[in-house]
């Protein structure tokens, strides 16, 4: 977070500029180096910057009068306060390395026979209204995660996703291959643009992240959590090397049901799509069949909320 030189600049400011220029020196250093999305939540950050600015006030009496004669004394103050603040912001950015991967929602915990069906990549102009034409007849809603750039250039098929009632959710800007590789500036960028697509064709914010191929990192999840989002992976995916046909997808869905399942396929990119289609109504009457009802997204987080079940987080399949 600090460099050596950063803190060569402190302690060599000390005895020249006095200690509420060297304050406020600290503040921007920390500020630039430490108050960045992939390290702290908000509220930790403004606690942190609470309590600089506090060390300010305390160095305007010290500029004012009485406690020029202590100049050693007030300098190891500064010092101790940095130290422990250094402590604290790495202990806390352990923590959270650890805890990150507990807030992806893989499978909402949940006793009732329910799941969500979600698609990724769209909009396509073939693959999505054709997957929208299957929902409509089982009277199935779905959560699709779009891609910005797409939703740009099919604003059509976007209007008829919302028209349908279905669910629009931040897949990213461009669909990076690799997300977790990119630069804080790029992750911040991808969720951004896409947003501003979503804000302008819908009238609302998304509350929903999914990152490309599933890729994520925790500075890629705090950057979505910071930017407002719950990310969303899945239980189950569809498309699969050991599925090469609708049927195959749908009995792969099908043999890994539980109740809050989410069940991930595609609406775009690949020409293969076609069997995401094809698989959609096998799906859907395979887990009727089996007694299941499909919501969104937001309605299963919900329906998690009001349940006793132990929360899960396991790898998807």
């Amino acid at each position: 977070m600090f460099s050596g030189r950063d803190i060569s600049t402190i302690s060599e400011s000390l005895p020249h500029f006095g200690f509420k220029a060297v304050t406020y020196l600290f503040v921007r250093i920390f500020v630039t180096r430490a108050f960045n999305p992939g390290l702290f939540s908000s509220k930790w950050s403004c606690g942190v910057i609470g309590v600089l600015y506090y060390t300010v006030d305390v160095i305007d009496l010290y500029d004012e009068g009485q406690m020029k004669k202590n100049i050693g004394t007030y300098r190891t103050v500064f010092e101790l306060v940095l130290i422990v603040l250094l402590v604290i912001s790495t202990a806390h950015k352990e923590v959270r390395t650890q805890s990150w991967r507990g807030e992806v929602i893989y499978r909402v915990p949940t006793k009732e026979k329910v799941c969500a069906l979600t698609y990724d990549d769209g909009p396509h102009p073939k693959y999505t209204p054709e997957i929208l034409a299957i929902l409509k007849k089982y009277n199935v809603k779905a959560t699709f995660f779009m891609i910005g750039s797409d939703m740009q250039k099919y604003p059509d098929v976007v209007q008829d996703v919302l028209e349908q009632g279905d669910v629009i959710a931040n897949h990213t800007y461009t669909h990076p291959h690799n997300i977790e590789v990119d630069t804080q500036a790029q992750v911040i960028k991808e969720l951004e643009k896409c947003e501003d697509v979503i804000e302008q064709m819908t009238g609302k914010r998304a509350l929903l992240f999914r990152p490309p191929r599933g890729m994520i990192d925790g500075m890629v999840f705090s950057i979505a959590e910071e930017e407002g989002y719950r990310t969303v992976l899945w239980t189950v995916c569809a498309d699969h090397h050991d599925a090469p046909t609708p049927e195959a997808m749908a009995k792969r869905v099908i043999q890994h049901i539980r109740p809050g399942t989410v069940i991930l396929a595609h609406d775009g990119s690949f020409p293969s799509r076609w069997k995401d289609v094809a698989a959609t109504p096998l799906i859907i009457e395979g887990l009727k069949k089996k007694g299941y009802r499909f919501v969104t997204v937001p309605e299963l987080i919900e329906i998690g909320k009001n349940s006793s079940e132990p929360k899960f987080s396991l790898w998807p399949f």
